[in-house]
């Protein structure tokens, strides 16, 4: 998992601890430079990640997961070895040249007859310190997701129980059964009335409020499930548990997505009880009130008596709704951007390390 997480190892990335022989560490030492290759995985896709230690080790050792290869000359720098291997024609070389039985396997005669486009030591320089900015970026992005969706749970939790309050809101709170602020809707519509975008399954829902992504299958089915704007869609089978939507057009949809309605907005605001529904609570009631073997289904009365807390103002629970839904959009953007950098850097990795542009020096 070292050589998974990281490009670059550094000494404060290696936490793992085993007990050893004086010989066996001297056997499988590592030093700086050395670069870890992993030897086997379930698909041929996880094997021959590389990342290279970036710091000398005392006692440091490799386990037999990965494979170790060390610098023969200096017409190789260590950074550059976060970069080389990732290429896709390395990448495409080393699937292609694995063998597969129960796992995919390589080993070390087949990674050493890989071929790596190799520029010269001052290329390699510019181009490590070029995919470093945007390395950089990118780990700053990320960092920044983690702290608001850490923050915006903070608040939600504070918000959806009723401990922290919003100025100008002293109201009392509530619980209610589920059905009696929302409703199952079955109601079908014929396949050709929707936009083949606007089917949403199981399998292109995504998880933790994600929303969906579009449907690339075409549709065999002559009706689906109906579903408006503002409903709750909630996947209803084991496997894809987590998986929630609050609906912002109409469409159409699996008989395993739940589709749940308003009955009484005036009442009970629709995006706050989305928001309530979109937390670990719910799942694992879902999840602990499912039947079946191979694929468990939600029971659909037990949903409906799930307990909800709210706020006895309809006002104060749209203003939650509106606080959280504005945290969720802000991490929203963050993500396509974090994704708009993660692709540009592919697309830099891919010019640079393949010599398709070269860096002039300045």
């Amino acid at each position: 998992m070292d050589v998974y997480r990281h490009r670059g190892l550094h000494a404060s990335d290696i936490q793992g601890r085993v007990s050893l022989e004086r010989e066996e560490v001297r056997r499988f030492a590592v030093k700086k430079g050395d670069v870890f290759f992993t030897r086997t995985s379930e698909t041929p896709d996880e094997v021959g990640i590389s990342s290279v230690l970036l710091d000398d080790l005392i006692d440091g050792v490799f386990s037999g997961f990965v494979l170790r290869g060390r610098l023969k000359s200096t017409k190789l720098l260590p950074d550059y070895c976060k970069y080389c291997f990732s290429t896709q024609a390395v990448r495409e070389a080393i699937v292609k040249s694995c063998t597969y039985t129960t796992r995919a396997l390589t080993n070390g005669r087949v990674l050493s007859n890989i071929e790596v486009l190799l520029p010269s030591t001052i290329e390699q320089n510019r181009i490590v310190s070029t995919l470093d900015d945007i390395e950089l970026l990118i780990a700053t992005l990320e960092e920044a997701v983690s702290k608001k969706r850490s923050m915006r749970e903070g608040i939600a939790q504070s918000l959806l129980t009723g401990t922290m309050r919003l100025p100008d809101y002293g109201g009392g709170w509530k619980r209610i059964e589920l059905q009696e602020a929302l409703a199952f809707c079955t109601a079908t519509i014929p396949t050709e009335n929707i936009d083949v975008n606007d089917y949403v399954d199981t399998e292109n829902m995504l998880k933790d409020r994600g929303g969906v992504v579009v449907n690339t299958k075409p549709l065999s089915y002559a009706k689906v499930c109906e579903y408006l704007s503002g409903d709750i869609l909630v996947s209803n089978i084991r496997p894809y548990l987590k998986k929630i939507w609050f609906a912002v057009h109409n469409g159409g949809c699996s008989s395993d997505v739940l589709v749940l309605r308003s009955i009484d907005a005036e009442r009970y605001d629709p995006a706050y009880c989305f928001l309530l529904l979109a937390r670990d609570d719910f799942f694992s009631y879902a999840a602990n009130n499912s039947s079946g073997t191979k694929m468990p289904r939600g029971d659909k009365d037990a949903i409906k008596r799930y307990l909800l807390r709210v706020p006895e103002s309809i006002d104060e629970q749209r203003a939650i709704a509106e606080v959280l839904m504005t945290a969720d959009l802000e991490i929203n953007n963050l993500e396509h951007k974090l994704e708009k950098y993660k692709q540009i850097r592919q697309g830099m990795m891919r010019e640079l390390l393949t010599g398709r542009i070269r860096l002039v020096q300045e």
